[in-house]
């Protein structure tokens, strides 16, 4: 059982590469906690007690928090409060799990989540909810997961410039919802980000979406499906 106070500003890096079968979390404090950077990295887990109840209401930085992580259950993170983080950039790299669902998180300050799931050896991602307007970058952030279908059809990433390599080698993925995902007029980046979709039959777009030149090379056109504007 980890016990702590309540004046700790970071925790980056406590746990990285341990190897436990069970982390009991229940009695630790992370409030006022600003910085998660590394906390779970590169770490061996059958099972985390306490990890969704932990207080995360302060923290700015959650990058890498559980890159090349392997914990034998799914991560269910519903009910961490984002609010104030603004990077996220490799949290989930690499990292071994059933499922990570991060369905309801907003992150309004999020600025920084390029390369966020890539890598990770994952069926299942849940992150229709994530505020993306003001990230510049999306390069990789799919990158090689063995998922199959993915629904991205509520972000908005209007200030984005940098698409490339976002879903590439994503070589078991057949539908995917990217409703309004490549929009506005700022000159945009999109090398090979289907690269690799072998399996991508259904792409569900608006009729509203502004697709760049080879922004969906690689793909049959005939898997295109475009959706009515709401």
């Amino acid at each position: 059982v980890i016990n702590t106070g309540t004046h700790l500003k970071s925790i980056s890096s406590m746990f990285q590469m341990c190897r436990v079968k069970v982390l009991d979390l229940t009695q630790f404090s992370t409030t006022g906690v600003e910085n998660m950077s590394f906390a779970f990295a590169d770490m061996h887990v059958q099972k985390i007690l306490g990890l969704s109840e932990l207080d995360t209401s302060a923290v700015k930085d959650m990058s890498f928090t559980f890159a090349n992580m392997q914990i034998r259950e799914g991560l269910d993170l519903r009910s961490w409060d984002t609010t104030n983080v603004g990077n996220t950039v490799q949290m989930f790299t690499g990292t071994h799990t059933p499922m990570i669902n991060i369905d309801t998180w907003v992150m309004p300050k999020l600025q920084q989540c390029d390369t966020m799931f890539a890598y990770a050896d994952t069926s299942e991602i849940h992150c229709s909810a994530l505020n993306v307007t003001r990230v510049a970058s999306l390069a990789r952030m799919f990158a090689e997961v063995p998922i199959k279908t993915l629904d991205i059809s509520a972000w908005q990433p209007t200030n984005c410039d940098d698409f490339s390599q976002m879903f590439m080698d994503c070589t078991e993925l057949q539908e995917l919802h990217i409703f309004d995902i490549i929009t506005g007029t700022i000159s945009i980046t999109v090398t090979d980000m289907f690269l690799g979709c072998a399996s991508l039959t259904k792409v569900y777009l608006s009729k509203d979406c502004i697709i760049p030149e080879g922004g969906f090379e690689g793909i049959d056109s005939n898997a295109i499906v475009w959706r009515e504007t709401e």
